[in-house]
């Protein structure tokens, strides 16, 4: 009976023990998001698109058709010359931006890897980055097939693209 006692009480601490210790573990705070580029590089299709999301929930789609021997790097601002693209420009809802930055920040999107392009048995993919500005820094990930691999990265990705684009629509 006493042995029976002994067990009783070291597993009511040891469940104790275990709810305290998950109280004291902290939850990540949102990220402090600004602005989230996104860019998609068409491949073989000679059509980019480059979206750029700010907190105040405005939209500004470029639809870029670049000189086929070209790339651009649209995140540092390199467009091709006004008469190759076309601007529009719309507003996400509050719903599809803060579901956007609890992905961000449920990922951990500031420590993924820059470059998860596939490892080359993806073939006819396009190429995408996005790129999160928040109050603490900036960081792009992405590459060639980006988010279509099974790497943890990819998986990612491959969510934080999902809520993009679900406040791109």
């Amino acid at each position: 009976m006493e042995k029976l006692k002994r067990i009783v009480v070291a597993v009511l601490l040891m469940t104790l023990s275990m709810c305290v210790f998950a109280g004291c573990a902290k939850k990540s705070e949102p990220y402090d998001v600004k602005k989230v580029t996104y860019v998609i590089y068409g491949g073989d299709i000679n059509h980019d698109e480059v979206f750029v999301i700010t907190s105040d929930y405005k939209v500004t789609q470029y639809s870029v058709d670049p000189e086929a021997d070209r790339r651009y790097d649209y995140m540092k601002g390199d467009f091709p010359s006004e008469d190759r693209y076309t601007v529009k420009e719309y507003e996400t809802d509050e719903l599809s931006w803060t579901s956007m930055v609890n992905a961000l920040t449920r990922v951990r999107f500031m420590d993924l890897k820059e470059d998860i392009s596939s490892d080359g048995s993806i073939c006819d993919a396009c190429t995408y980055y996005i790129m999160v500005e928040t109050s603490d820094g900036v960081h792009t990930s992405g590459g060639y097939a980006a988010g279509m691999g099974e790497t943890v990265e990819d998986k990612n990705f491959a969510e934080v693209q999902q809520y993009v684009r679900n406040a791109l629509n």
